[in-house]
């Protein structure tokens, strides 16, 4: 069972893990307040000039992101302050989600709109942050372990298709029948209310059928209350 609200969010260096997928480039990193999952999507307005410049660079490259969970508290830590420098704490964790922007527009309050999509976890290290604000990082991509039923528990669907519509999300996802047992488990994991270092945990969980599992005893013990 997942240990509700007790993740905690470590210094960078005290991550070592090996993973198979490797790679040495810089990647940069989107601190949000919310996760995202692989298979999943998600809008985002972007108002920042360093991650306007980001969206700017990655859709000339064709290139990605990597979307990190901020830790509870560190939200001001995160702002951009002319000399901030990074120190051992990093304000956010450090496994997230390699995502690719999907598709982009402009709202009618002037700011950019992008749609992103999760592809693979990853593991950041060697985080520094930039002078114009924007943290970069390598990354290790963390594989899945095992699989899930073709047949999702019978409250999945359901239940996702109320949250997305509490969450507007219903626009963006139209048909929760055509997702995955994979996918609706990770949406649900993104849009229920459930503390932040739960999210993280249930996200750094390797086996499929484990997460499973988790988010299961995460519903009961919400109808508990």
């Amino acid at each position: 069972m997942v240990p509700l609200g007790h993740t905690q969010c470590p210094p960078y260096a005290d991550s070592k893990k090996e993973y198979r997928m490797q790679s040495s480039e810089l990647t940069p990193i989107f601190p949000l307040n919310t996760p995202i999952f692989p298979g999943c999507k998600m809008h985002l307005q972007i108002f920042e000039q360093r991650y306007l410049d980001m969206v700017s660079r990655c859709m000339r490259q064709g290139s990605g992101f990597i979307v990190a969970l901020l830790c509870p508290g560190s939200e001001q830590q995160e702002v951009n302050r002319p000399g901030q420098a990074a120190d051992d704490n990093v304000p956010f964790y450090l496994v997230g989600t390699y995502v690719v922007i999907t598709d982009f527009g402009q709202l009618g309050n002037g700011l950019l709109s992008i749609t992103i999509e999760g592809q693979t976890r990853q593991q950041l290290e060697q985080i520094r942050l930039q002078d114009n604000g924007l943290w970069i990082g390598t990354s290790h991509v963390i594989s899945d372990e095992g699989e899930l039923s073709a047949d999702p528990p019978q409250p999945f669907r359901e239940l996702l298709k109320e949250l997305l519509e509490l969450s507007g999300m219903n626009k963006l996802i139209t048909d929760p029948h055509k997702l995955d047992s994979q996918q609706l488990m990770n949406y649900l994991i993104m849009l229920l209310p459930l503390a932040s270092s739960t999210k993280q945990s249930l996200l750094t969980t390797n086996n499929l059928k484990q997460r499973c599992d988790d988010l299961l005893d995460c519903l009961e013990h919400m109808a508990q209350k």
